[in-house]
């Protein structure tokens, strides 16, 4: 009796075990893009798993954020606070609209569900409710998706491919709110029906198509630009008390490293501005606040290599990847 009451055990831990994998693991046709999505750099650390579980409308918001800004191609409150300066609501700058939600407040992921309102990504339920926690549906996301589309992108039109949502036999389930952003998504291929002949707009998102969907929206062309090449240039020329060390160019970068005044402190910058997307990153929370960096050479590809005059360190910056590794 003990010996069939453990191999019944062993059967029934086995399967949870089995079922919990299948859980966490993602779907075939989704692992490729999962992969893809996750070097581009916009899938948090906790959507890196229990890829067929629904994704809630926080983590939704997050993610969304994460994608405009790697869209951008510039360090995160570099991105976001330019976006501001730039765009104007009623006549006014835009404002970062933080604590709009009483039931957001204080959660993890409270900071990005404020920018991603902010953005115009997300709406609440009202009378101050997100509720974070809920499922989005397809109709919902696709709706999102354009919104996020729009934050960056701009000067699209409806084809005859998007005619092609009218063959679904549950066309008239999607919202009226909802159907030019199916619509949309449909025509750049980035959202598809369910089946050949259901599109399911009332059916609920999973994490896994979250994921793939911003990968095949990054696909759709766009040309992110925040600001022009000389802005940028002259927003770091602007930095208060700013000194100039070294200044290199190359064909598609601009390096700029020097000194500024922040808070009557003596801050250090090391900016890359490409020339061709008109993103710029400052790597210099990747080097040792004390270093001193010096003989810079910048070579013909994609690479500044530079020394520590202090300790002897020579490092090498990847301009493209704008990451700093100390040279062996």
């Amino acid at each position: 009796m003990k010996k069939l009451l453990s191999i019944l055990l062993v059967v029934v831990l086995g399967a949870g075990v089995t079922c919990a994998f299948a859980t966490n693991s993602a779907s075939e046709w989704a692992k490729e893009e999962i992969e893809k999505a996750t070097r581009l750099g916009f899938v948090s650390e906790e959507l890196q798993n229990s890829y067929r579980e629904n994704i809630t409308r926080a983590e939704f918001a997050k993610t969304a954020v994460l994608f405009a800004v790697m869209k951008f191609n510039m360090d995160f409150e570099d991105a976001l606070s330019t976006y501001l300066q730039v765009h104007v609501d009623q006549g006014e700058p835009l404002s970062f609209k933080a604590d709009t939600f009483s039931d957001v407040k204080d959660t993890p992921n409270a900071y990005y569900v404020d920018w991603a309102y902010t953005l115009g990504i997300v709406e609440g339920r009202g009378d101050g409710i997100f509720d974070p926690d809920a499922p989005i549906t397809r109709e919902e996301a696709a709706t999102m998706l354009l919104r996020v589309y729009f934050c960056y992108g701009s000067g699209v039109k409806l084809g005859p491919k998007s005619e092609g949502v009218d063959s679904f036999s549950d066309v008239s389930a999607i919202s009226s709110w909802a159907d030019t952003a199916v619509r949309y998504m449909y025509q750049w291929d980035v959202m598809h029906g369910v089946s050949d002949t259901e599109f399911d707009p009332k059916g609920t998102y999973t994490r896994e198509q979250c994921l793939a969907t911003f990968l095949r929206l990054n696909e759709v062309y766009s040309h992110p630009v925040l600001l022009q090449y000389g802005e940028m240039v002259s927003q770091v020329e602007a930095l208060p008390g700013y000194t100039e060390i070294y200044r290199g160019e190359s064909e598609r970068y601009t390096i700029m490293y020097g000194t500024y005044k922040a808070e009557q402190k003596t801050e250090t910058c090391l900016w890359i501005i490409n020339k061709n997307s008109c993103g710029r990153r400052n790597v210099i929370s990747q080097i040792p606040k004390e270093a001193a960096l010096g003989d810079f050479i910048l070579n013909d590809g994609d690479e500044l290599h530079c020394e520590d005059t202090k300790t002897g360190i020579f490092y090498v910056i990847d301009l493209a990847a704008a990451e700093v590794a100390v040279l062996s």
